[in-house]
Formats: structure tokens, C-alpha cells, sequence
């Protein structure tokens, strides 16, 4: 799987209703640009039909554990010390996200946060599901 390198921030996402979404993702940073050691960090990701909704359609949460194949929806620390880090989905949780039928055009925001708590990248972009014909 290859990994993707967010320079601006903006990385648009396609998942497929009841399928596994898997992507991996680097930050860097500098001129040259080289990667943040993002270890010890943590991760919040949601992805909203529309920025006001209430809810999320899906949240992925930051997971401690060590990634495995068939693993549990979550952000993980791939390699944190080259500053990938993977964003998984399990099929379980990508099942009946399309309701309709339809695809779905939405939006999502990541936020990774320091030891210290703080804010400090931010990767967003539009996130398309697409409806599954057999599922």
C-alpha cells in the first residue's frame, strides 16, 4: 500500500461502503522537507455528510495498539519516528454508510495532537463513499 504524502494538507479520501479502507499517510515538514517524528502523539478524524451535521457519520479513533490485518477501525502510529501514520477502516465499520444507495460526498477533518496537548496538524479534505452494488 502506498504511502501518501500530505505537503498542503489537503488529501481527499475515497472509501467503498462495506469494504476496508487502509491508506497511509506522512507528514513532513522544513525546507528540505523531511519527516516530523510524531511519536507519542495522538489522533482525532471524523468524516460529516456536511460540516453542520451533529454527528459524525463515522469517527476513527486514535488506537495505541499495534496495527494487524483485520484489526480494529483506528489511526495508528505506523512508523512515527518517519512520521506515517495509517488510517484504517475495517469493513465492518464502512457497511451502511451509503443509506441511500447513493454514493456519499462528505468531509473530513484529522487532527494530530502533541505530547503537550497541543494542535499542531491538521489534514482535511473531501471524503467520497461509494456505494457498494453487492455487499
Amino acid at each position: 500500500m502506498p504511502t501518501r504524502r500530505c505537503f498542503n494538507f489537503l488529501c481527499p479520501i475515497t472509501i467503498t461502503e462495506g469494504g476496508t479502507f487502509s491508506q497511509k499517510f506522512q507528514w513532513k515538514s522544513g525546507n528540505p522537507l523531511s519527516p516530523v517524528d510524531i511519536t507519542g502523539y495522538t489522533s482525532k478524524m471524523q468524516i460529516r455528510v456536511k460540516l453542520t451535521d451533529a454527528a459524525p457519520l463515522i469517527e476513527i479513533p486514535h488506537t495505541l495498539e499495534e496495527w494487524a490485518p483485520d484489526g480494529k477501525t483506528g489511526l495508528y502510529l505506523y512508523a512515527p519516528e518517519s512520521g506515517i501514520y495509517l488510517v484504517y477502516i475495517n469493513d465492518a465499520n464502512t457497511l451502511g454508510l451509503c443509506a441511500q444507495r447513493k454514493d456519499v460526498a462528505g468531509i473530513y477533518n484529522l487532527f494530530l495532537y502533541s505530547p503537550a496537548g497541543e494542535s499542531v496538524f491538521r489534514q482535511y479534505g473531501p471524503a467520497t463513499i461509494l456505494a457498494a452494488a453487492a455487499i
